[in-house]
């Protein structure tokens, strides 16, 4: 089983201020898929949030074993410490 695809939605939530989820659906070529979502620490920024989603998984997920939990958790590690090998420079 691979992944296939990254659905990120940048939810705007107008009526609760400052909580704009960012919500993630990821796709495998066996048709399962699952949830996540993502958030930034600070009230601002979903939508640098969901590019920053979309470029790690563009880059670390296209083609991985869903199953592989090594390889989710160096996402989260890119995401949370920039600077990770596969993270931001």
């Amino acid at each position: 089983m691979k992944i296939t695809g990254v659905e990120i939605f940048d939810v705007k939530a107008s009526w609760r201020k400052a909580w704009n989820p960012v919500l993630v659906r990821v796709n495998t070529d066996e048709g399962l898929s699952g949830a996540g979502e993502a958030g930034t620490a600070v009230s601002g920024g979903p939508a640098a949030c969901a590019g920053m989603v979309k470029d790690l998984a563009q880059t670390h997920l296209l083609g991985a074993d869903p199953l592989d939990s090594g390889a989710l958790r160096a996402l989260s590690a890119a995401m949370v410490f920039p600077g990770t090998p596969g993270g931001f420079q």
